[in-house]
């Protein structure tokens, strides 16, 4: 007896232990000298069957569902790359329009009051290198002359 086993407990050990003999016996007497794996054993023993050709048709199939991947895939980078390439454009004139007001701030607080012929002619400046200048200039200017001749400049380039 094992330490903690009662009389119940040796006597299923032994029962169990007693069944196993005798399904070894029976096994033997049918005629096999080992014992037989148990089914699940069986599927895993079993050789990989071999591989059968892929059907042209299925084959066809695939190569298709390759070419529109690879098609659904180049028109999503062209759209995101347009779509870069149109908020850059937006962002470029977005700076244009906010230099073009400053420009009309400065002229109107040097040149009180601006002409509407003035304010027509820097509304079509797109420069935004010139219009970035033009806001110095005005800036600094100190006389209304010195205003004026800076504006008649710029403008100027837009008439030629």
């Amino acid at each position: 007896m094992q330490p903690h086993e009662d009389e119940a407990d040796v006597a299923r050990r032994q029962d169990s232990e007693g069944h196993e003999d005798v399904r070894e016996e029976r096994h033997a007497e049918a005629g096999g000298g080992q014992v037989e794996p148990a089914a699940a054993d069986l599927t895993e023993q079993r050789e990989p069957e071999p591989a059968n050709e892929i059907d042209p048709a299925q084959a066809a199939l695939e190569a298709a569902l390759d070419a529109a991947r690879a098609e659904r895939m180049e028109r999503r980078d062209r759209d995101r790359e347009a779509r870069g390439r149109g908020r850059q454009a937006s962002r470029e004139r977005e700076r244009v329009e906010a230099l073009r007001a400053a420009v009309l701030v400065f002229a109107r607080s040097r040149l009180a009051p601006l002409s509407t012929e003035d304010a027509a002619a820097i509304a079509e400046l797109v420069d935004e290198l010139e219009l970035t200048e033009l806001v110095d200039t005005l800036a600094q200017a100190e006389t209304i002359d010195d205003a004026r001749a800076v504006l008649d400049a710029a403008i100027a380039g837009t008439r030629t």
